[in-house]
């Protein structure tokens, strides 16, 4: 009964274009820039209206899709240095 709840629970989160549109542009940003894009700024960037206003309404998932996205990066960079594969960037 638990996982039918959870998975409606995911289908609601994903129906949701302002969560998906914060989620991508924090996993790509995770990968373009050096940090998150702060909050104060978002009002000037040159992106269109309707990604300006899903940014600064659902700030928290880009956040953490920021985070765990740069937290996976690392984590796979020591996995592959531990197995003595070298990356250049």
């Amino acid at each position: 009964m638990q996982q039918i709840r959870n998975y409606e629970s995911l289908k609601e989160l994903l129906d949701k274009p302002s969560i998906i549109n914060s989620i991508f542009s924090g996993l790509v940003h995770s990968f373009t820039r050096k940090s998150p894009i702060n909050f104060s700024d978002i009002k000037s960037l040159d992106i269109s209206p309707e990604l300006r206003s899903d940014l600064k309404t659902k700030y928290n998932y880009y956040l953490a899709a920021f985070w765990i996205s740069r937290f996976m990066e690392i984590l796979i960079f020591l996995i592959l240095a531990q197995m003595g594969v070298q990356y250049v960037r």
